[in-house]
């Protein structure tokens, strides 16, 4: 615990994510949770093709089979906390059913062995793994009015929330459609605690979130009083 009157240093925060739109969602999740100024953002980049950066299913596992080693119980030694995103359409081309399921994937591409992964008791607050129920783009569909818990289920938000006139066609300028991203995003934010209570996802993550900030506070890395984030 921090004495009264005292500044907590930022927590610096890896994320590892499916696709460019989904951090930003993430972000201003965290934004919302950490306070703009509670954490520092470290992207840990899944790599660069001939077109810039890469994503995707199988980016996210090629990452976690190259780094899981080094993660280990004490996860990276730069971050106090590393989150893994990955969407869980991926279920089908993984042909599994759940997101449960898909948890245990990426735990087994993190190299958790079956015991550490069935004792919840040993898992470590640091690692939080976070799968929207069809895609990240179905909280900001949520936000539009009349959530349920079913429209985390929805297929095609995207399309969806591009038929409403919410977001650019997918042709149109990755600048274009990250402000417009960056719009809803605030919007889901100032919205967290409705639609934490519907959506079971979004509550997970958010329950996971709270369970490391109550927790023991970790040392801080050196990089964290470094700069803002990115």
């Amino acid at each position: 615990m921090s004495a009264p009157g005292s500044v907590s240093a930022p927590v610096v925060i890896g994320l590892v994510c499916e696709g460019e739109s989904d951090a930003i969602v993430l972000q201003a999740v965290l934004d919302q949770v950490f306070g703009v100024e509670g954490y520092r953002l470290r992207p840990l980049r899944l790599g660069h093709g001939r077109h810039g950066p890469v994503g995707g299913k199988s980016a996210v596992q090629r990452w976690c089979e190259r780094h899981g080693p080094e993660i280990g119980v004490s996860l990276l030694r730069d971050c106090q906390l590393l989150i893994v995103h990955l969407d869980a359409d991926a279920r089908k081309a993984l042909k599994i059913a759940t997101t449960k399921e898909l948890c245990e994937v990426i735990q087994g591409w993190l190299g958790l062995d079956r015991r550490r992964r069935e004792d919840r008791r040993t898992m470590s607050p640091r690692l939080i793994i976070v799968i929207p129920k069809e895609a990240t783009d179905t909280w900001l569909l949520a936000t539009l009015g009349s959530a349920n818990p079913q429209l985390e289920s929805a297929e095609g938000p995207r399309a969806r929330l591009v038929a409403a006139g919410e977001l650019p066609p997918s042709d149109a300028p990755w600048s274009v459609r990250r402000e417009r991203y960056a719009q809803l995003s605030a919007r889901l934010a100032a919205q967290l605690p409705q639609l934490g209570e519907v959506l079971f996802e979004l509550r997970h993550f958010l329950e996971k979130l709270s369970r490391f900030r109550a927790g023991p506070s970790p040392a801080r890395a050196p990089e964290a009083a470094a700069g803002r984030r990115g």
